[in-house]
Order: structure tokens, then sequence, then C-alpha cells
């Protein structure tokens, strides 16, 4: 369990805070998706509980251990997977990998049982100890990255933009490894930018702009959102049909065929729209709402149009 309290990072030099007052938790078994646009602050929340950035001010709880108090223990319980790589292109990955699990005070014979698993669960064949970064593909090195973040066996992971630039297998294999250790219990912070996988896999997105902490939403609540289309086909429209939609949200007429935005109803009873439809005698041969959309809620927070 990763708890942020009242915190903030003011870099040196800097007018304002890259974090300002951030108050988050997020639980085991629980995927916390990050989002905001470029510089708003994701890639340093996540440095800050990796413990990699100390606060400015507020403390970050991994687990009940405060990192600024005893930075090692709680570090020991966190996997992070940082944005960039940043590896010698001519060392050989296993070899890495046997050193940093030095670290973890992972013994040898162990650790070349560990090794061998974790590649295998992040779909690297075993011919892998034969070649160098320089010949990996970008995917790979993801792959990897993946790989030495989960060494210690941590229950904190932390993904930073983890699933940008991969293919769409390579995609799948990220979110695939998500929900499956969600599912044993690890607590995930998963920052992107491509707003529907995130949607796809964070049981709450939590939006940040600024610095700042704008909205915190369940996946459930985003399908809730106001932001709906509704499409329908209303076989006898006339003079009387602009007024009757007008009082139901923004509209276009195009023929018989209709489209509702910006409804004026709550989203999880938008079924109402052919009732009242019906009601003024209309004829409906077909209705369908899309619910609202991560992109809709995020833009709606943080002030931007598409």
């Amino acid at each position: 369990m990763i708890e942020i309290e009242n915190v903030s990072k003011k870099f040196k030099g800097s007018r304002t805070s890259a974090i300002q007052d951030l108050n988050l938790s997020v639980s085991n078994g629980e995927v916390l998706g990050l989002v905001g646009l470029n510089g708003a602050g994701k890639t340093t929340t996540l440095r800050l509980c990796s413990g990699v950035l100390i606060p400015t001010s507020g403390k970050i709880i991994v687990d009940g251990i405060d990192l600024s108090e005893d930075k090692r223990e709680a570090s020991r319980n966190i996997g992070w997977v940082p944005e960039q790589t940043n590896f010698n292109l001519y060392e050989n990955p296993i070899s890495l990998m046997r050193y940093y699990s030095t670290l973890y005070g992972i013994d040898k014979d162990s650790a070349d049982r560990v090794i061998i698993n974790l590649l295998s669960m992040v779909g690297l064949e075993s011919k892998f100890n034969k070649i160098s970064f320089l010949k990996m593909s970008q995917g790979m090195k993801k792959r990897f990255m993946i790989a030495v973040a989960l060494l210690s066996n941590p229950e904190n992971i932390l993904l930073d933009e983890t699933i940008n630039g991969l293919d769409p297998n390579g995609i799948k294999f990220v979110i695939d490894l998500i929900k499956r250790l969600r599912d044993e219990g690890k607590t995930i912070v998963l920052s992107s930018h491509i707003l529907k996988e995130v949607e796809a896999v964070s049981d709450r997105v939590a939006i940040i702009h600024k610095g700042k902490l704008v909205k915190l939403i369940t996946k459930e609540q985003i399908s809730l959102t106001d932001a709906v289309t509704v499409m329908l086909r209303i076989e006898n429209p006339d003079k009387g049909l602009e007024s009757v939609l007008g009082e139901l949200g923004d509209f276009t007429i195009d023929g018989k065929n209709v489209i509702l935005k910006n409804v004026r109803v709550p989203a999880n009873e938008v079924y109402r729209i052919n009732g009242i439809l019906v009601s003024h005698n209309y004829y409906i041969s077909f209705f369908q709402a899309t619910s609202g959309n991560l992109e809709d809620v995020f833009f709606k927070a943080t002030g931007d149009s598409k």
C-alpha cells in the first residue's frame, strides 16, 4: 500500500512546485492510473514514491514505513520501471540482473532461478544471456525493465509510461501482466498518456494538472459521467421536434437521424430520453447511447479541448 500525504516538491531554481499538496492512497490489489499532460507531474510523483526524489514537504508511506525515515527498508518493497532506460549498451542483461540480485540479498543459486522465471514471465527467451542491450528492441528493453523491477518480489509496483512506444502485442502483454499482478494483491501505479489503455486496466484514475490533483475517479464513475452521446432515428419528425430536443440537450438533425450531446438527464437514466420522445408521439426506430470515457473526463478536468 502506498500513501501520499500532503506532498509537495519544488526543484531548486524553480518558481513553482512540480507537485503541490498531493494526497493519494493506493491499496493492495488495486491499479491506480496516473494521467496528465506533459509536465503535469506524473513522473515526479512516481520518482517521489520510489524514493529517488525527496519531498519538499509531506510524506510518503509504503506498507506502513515512511520513505523519509527508513528509505532502505521501504524501497525494498518497491519495484520501479522508469520511463527511460539508462543501461550500458554493451552490457549483458542477465549479468546486470545478477548484480541487482546481490543488492537485494538474494544468494547466487536462488538468483539464477528467480532470473530465469522472471525472464520467462515477461516473454524473453533463454538465449537472452547471449546478447547485449545494443541488440535489444525497445519492447525487449521495457520487458527487461519490468523483470528487474520484480526481482525482489515487491508488493508495490510503479510503472512510468511503460506502455508508451510499444506495438499492440507489447501493450497487450503489459496490460495482461498488470491484471495478473493486481490479482496477486500487488499495489500498482501506472502513469501514461494513452488514456484508453489506462481506462481499460485501472480501478481508479487520478488526473494531475500543473502539479495538482484535479480529479480522482473510479472506473465505474467514468461511465456515468455526463459526457453521453445519444444517436437515434425518428421516423416521424415534425416542426415541433427541435423544441423537444432542445429540452434534452444539444442536438443535430440530419433528416430522420438525430445526435444528442451534453444531455440534460443523468447518464444512468439516459433511457428516459426514449420515453420522453414517445410521449410526444414520436416513433423511435433506433436508439443508442454511448457512455462517457476517460478522455471526456480528462479534458473536462484539465480545461483543455481535444
